[in-house]
């Protein structure tokens, strides 16, 4: 192997894939901070020829990294002041264990197209350019999108015919049983739905408009732990929230609902039925779809992997509940 290659193999040993010291070039130019301009431009000049430089590492003699300069702030300043004159000493820096998440945050955040990264003693130990973390922010959407829709990594779309049925079928197996639950409460009310054979027809919208506001509050919540956006938050406050923009999704949705079936079967009681169920409906898709994610997060496992069958079962079972039982309670109101 390559003194290059092999050394990031090292590294992929010693620190792990996922992490900064996994990512980073160990073979990046360091600068003596006691360099003149001069000595630092004429280094530059036959480096240039192998490798592209966004930014000079400013060290000392142990290694450790002092400061960042800029090939503007060399050109710029007199030839013969020191690189320590010229560096800026903020430098957004990242340990060789940090996981590429937060690589990936520090690097949208500071729009940088390079970044160092430094031991647990501050000496610099490589670095990391925007095009490495770009392949893992799309790395990291591909897996969330394929977790989220229950799909294997290992599938794409020229996999065998027999090889995609292998890949699916354990997790539509899984959808299967959990599907079961939500039979199983429409079966409790078989006599209500023979006995009033309307409220078939507004079943699937029911189902459908809860499944529909649980994957938009999932997609939130998966991105928003995948890009940390919820570190900070408290988990109480994060479900309470997506409850609440569920439950006033759900009074909106409800009221055009009840409005259409007034209009359509001229029941008040039909209404008043679909406006309950709608807003229980969309209310519990943002509680579960909220907590769903986060139960697993706090659990170490991937917020992505099966939580859309579980916030779909729990709208489905929710919303049959509350939109049959109520329709029962009412079998008077709307008896012709």
């Amino acid at each position: 192997l390559e003194p290059s290659h092999a050394q990031h193999l090292e590294n992929l040993r010693r620190y792990g894939p996922e992490t900064a010291g996994g990512l980073m070039d160990p073979d990046v130019p360091r600068f003596a901070a006691e360099l003149t301009v001069a000595e630092t431009l004429e280094r530059v000049r036959q480096l240039a020829e192998g490798r592209r430089l966004f930014y000079l590492y400013v060290v000392d003699e142990r290694g450790h990294l002092l400061g960042i300069a800029s090939l503007w702030q060399l050109v710029s300043a007199p030839a013969d002041r020191r690189l320590r004159e010229v560096m800026s000493a903020e430098v957004v820096a990242v340990p060789v264990d940090a996981p590429e998440q937060e690589v990936a945050r520090q690097f949208s955040k500071y729009d940088l197209l390079m970044m160092p990264v430094v031991d647990e003693d501050g000496r610099l130990a490589g670095a990391i350019t925007v095009d490495d973390v770009l392949d893992v922010v799309e790395e990291k959407a591909t897996e969330d999108l394929y977790r989220l829709a229950n799909l294997d990594l290992q599938e794409g779309a020229s996999t065998p015919t027999l090889r995609s049925v292998r890949l699916r079928l354990p997790w539509l197996m899984i959808n299967l049983a959990t599907a079961f639950l939500a039979a199983g409460v429409v079966s409790l009310f078989q006599e209500t739905i023979a006995r009033y054979v309307v409220l078939a027809v507004f079943m699937p919208i029911v189902a459908g408009m809860g499944g529909n506001a649980g994957t938009q509050t999932l997609t939130i919540m998966v991105r928003g732990l995948a890009l940390g956006e919820l570190d900070y938050l408290r988990p109480a406050a994060v479900v309470f929230r997506q409850a609440t923009v569920g439950l006033l999704n759900g009074l909106m949705t409800g009221s055009l609902l009840a409005a259409v079936a007034l209009v359509w079967e001229r029941s008040w009681a039909l209404a008043g039925t679909l406006f309950l169920a709608q807003t229980v409906n969309l209310a519990v898709a943002g509680l579960f779809g909220a907590a769903v994610p986060l139960t697993l997060k706090r659990l170490q496992l991937d917020p992505a992997l099966g939580s859309s069958i579980f916030v779909t079962t729990a709208t489905d079972v929710c919303g049959f509940l509350s939109f049959l039982g109520t329709a029962t309670l009412l079998l008077s109101a709307l008896a012709p």
